[in-house]
């Protein structure tokens, strides 16, 4: 049942090579099973590297005319195809877990009590990091847009003056600055063509409408600040014009009322739904969009619903063994 409810990554592997049903010892615990399970996965992956390594010997010394050369490379071609959907079915998988995740992180707690921005930023991205430090598995800047993880720098919870592609004494603290993102496009890849700044409120935080809490203000504070500033190259050798830099912010928080005054007084737009705002500022040179989290939640998990049911609830009739998934 572990592997038909919680761990669907590993039905491909059940399927290929049933024989691992007869070298997992019976009656283990659920995350002694997932151990095991992966590494009857890296086994398999372990074996089509071995095959690999086999055919490049043979292609070497010219024994590519031979029947055995013809079927070690069909089952290499098999094995790395069925490899890949496995690789696909574990991505799924982990983002499923990182939405049930977020889920829970925007419940209150046994005390009534919301949990802090820090805790659902830790989920989007590491907090007091960089692109350079952390591991593109570790961030899901997708829960925001997909779009976010092609980038050319991130900087997670780190003062303008710190961020090594700008040159700024601002001493402001910004919680993700994604620089270079595809939002935009350009003929120089050393030029930073946009940046994008993401501001996040504690859930149902309801004191939002003053000058120093202010979100919608804060982030065009920072646009200003880095425009005042310059940016660097990707090769640290000279400075793109940032006047001409693409801006774009998101404030990711409930709509408390004191959001709304908020989104009033600076004009941005209702969306159809209700669950936010958008709208571009000219005089700050920013475009702008307020993401409520049911809305964050909601958008997410709607553009990988299609996945979800794909995985975890597959079609009998395209398994090749679907006796043996229940075992």
């Amino acid at each position: 049942m572990l592997v038909k409810t919680k761990r669907p990554q590993y039905r491909l592997l059940l399927n290929r090579r049933p024989e691992i049903y007869d070298k997992i010892p019976a009656g283990l615990s659920e995350d002694k099973l997932d151990v095991e399970l992966y590494k009857q996965q890296q086994l398999w992956e372990f074996d089509t590297v071995k095959k690999k390594h086999a055919i490049e010997e043979k292609v070497k010394h010219d024994a590519t005319a031979d029947s055995a050369f013809q079927k070690l490379f069909d089952e290499y071609c098999e094995s790395i195809t069925e490899l890949s959907r496995a690789s696909l079915a574990e991505y799924v998988a982990r983002r499923k877990a990182v939405i049930d995740l977020l889920e829970h992180a925007l419940e209150m707690d046994e005390n009534g009590r919301y949990g802090k921005e820090s805790r659902i930023h830790r989920i989007i991205c590491p907090m007091q990091t960089t692109s350079d430090e952390i591991k593109l598995d570790d961030m899901n800047l997708w829960l925001i847009d997909d779009r976010l993880a092609y980038h050319h720098f991130l900087a997670s919870d780190k003062k303008i003056n710190t961020i090594p592609v700008l040159e700024s004494n601002v001493d402001k603290r910004m919680d993700l600055a994604i620089f270079d993102a595809a939002l935009s496009y350009t003929a120089d890849p050393e030029n930073i063509n946009s940046v994008t700044i993401v501001e996040l409120k504690r859930p149902q935080r309801n004191d939002l409408a003053t000058e120093e809490t202010d979100p919608i203000t804060q982030v065009y504070d920072y646009v200003t600040d880095i425009k005042e500033g310059k940016v660097k190259k990707a090769n640290g050798r000279g400075f793109g014009n940032v006047q001409q830099v693409a801006f774009y912010c998101y404030v990711i928080a409930d709509i408390t009322p004191t959001l709304k005054k908020s989104a009033a007084r600076a004009g941005v737009v209702p969306t159809q739904d209700g669950e936010g705002y958008f709208g571009y500022n000219p005089n700050v040179g920013t475009y702008i969009e307020v993401i409520s989290y049911d809305k964050l939640l909601k958008d997410a998990k709607q553009r990988n619903r299609a996945l979800f049911d794909k995985l975890f609830e597959p079609k009998l009739k395209e398994l090749e063994h679907p006796e043996m998934i229940g075992r």
